[in-house]
């Protein structure tokens, strides 16, 4: 009976002090044919689940998530999915609403993505993604 009230103190005091060690966090550079690659949207799909953690890459490529429990998501296998929209003529889409806006009319911008599958582990991942020029991807 002592050693079930000792796991169960022990259980506790970890859960405490965040130690559980199933909660993963990434950050990581998004390129594409080596530049960084800005203002592009990824979804990170937990494999048979139906969670999802969604990010955004900044001017510099460097890419950011939003966790939806604010400190982290699980490990797991995960369908990265990135996203990026361009005119026609190939150049990004405006920053802001307009960009925004833009991004639901199918005539006037065009979608790529391109699909990735990485091991997410416990802890701190840095997870560089390189859309190489040429690489299958997919259109609307």
């Amino acid at each position: 009976m002592k050693v079930i009230h000792r796991l169960a103190l022990l259980l506790v005091g970890l859960s405490l002090s965040g130690c559980t060690g199933s909660t993963a966090r990434v950050t990581g550079n998004l390129t594409l044919g080596g530049e960084p690659l800005a203002d592009a949207e990824l979804t990170f799909a937990l494999e048979g689940t139906t969670q999802t953690v969604h990010g955004k890459s900044g001017p510099d490529g460097r890419y950011w998530l939003n966790y939806p429990q604010g400190n982290g998501m699980p490990s797991g296998k995960y369908r990265v999915v990135v996203t990026r929209y361009t005119l026609p003529d190939g150049k990004p889409v405006p920053s802001g609403e307009e960009g925004v806006a833009l991004r639901g009319d199918e005539e006037r911008v065009r979608k790529w993505s391109v699909q990735f599958e990485h091991e997410i582990k416990a802890g701190e991942n840095q997870l560089d993604l390189e859309w190489t020029l040429g690489q299958p991807h997919q259109e609307p």
